[in-house]
């Protein structure tokens, strides 16, 4: 009886495995992960990384509180940009990392991948893409309402852009 039980459970693992369970798993931990990697509000990244070359704020009216302002807050380094979405609540505001945007082989994602990794190391980390563009030369690949995108040129990242979620 045990054996059967688990033989059951090696075939059931295997099964998620092979119907891409895990991969979407990756996906996940790989967003989650590589999103807030250089920090999760503005004041924290440049703690991190220094006084960006550039900083722009976009202020609008917040969809909970009336005469209220959230922000977008975008940094930008070298091969690398950063956004953060502020969100104004009356108990406690929030902010969250909203975007990286790597271009430069000096930033490493979750997972070992960035600029320079290629087609190979992507699918052997991330599994098969939810779509390809040949057009545009990218990866898609999403995990609930986060998406990132791996820009090729030949075999070779070029672009890595992790976009969160934003209400």
């Amino acid at each position: 009886m045990k054996r059967i039980v688990v033989f059951i459970s090696i075939a059931v693992c295997l099964i998620f495995q092979l119907n891409g369970f895990s991969t979407e798993n990756k996906v996940c931990d790989f967003l989650k992960n590589s999103l807030p990697k250089f920090g999760n509000t503005k004041d924290e990244i440049i703690k991190n990384l220094g006084k960006p070359e550039k900083i722009s704020i976009q202020e609008f009216d917040s969809m909970w509180y009336p005469g209220q302002k959230d922000y977008v807050n975008s940094l930008s380094y070298s091969g690398l940009l950063l956004e953060t979405l502020y969100l104004y609540q009356k108990e406690n505001t929030v902010e969250y990392t909203l975007t990286v945007e790597v271009t430069s082989e000096e930033y490493v994602l979750y997972y070992g991948l960035r600029v320079g990794s290629t087609k190979k190391d992507v699918l052997s980390t991330l599994g098969n893409p939810e779509e390809i563009s040949e057009e545009e030369k990218y990866w898609l690949y999403s995990c609930e309402v986060e998406k990132v995108y791996f820009y090729f040129k030949g075999d070779k990242v070029i672009r890595i852009a992790c976009h969160g979620y934003f209400p």
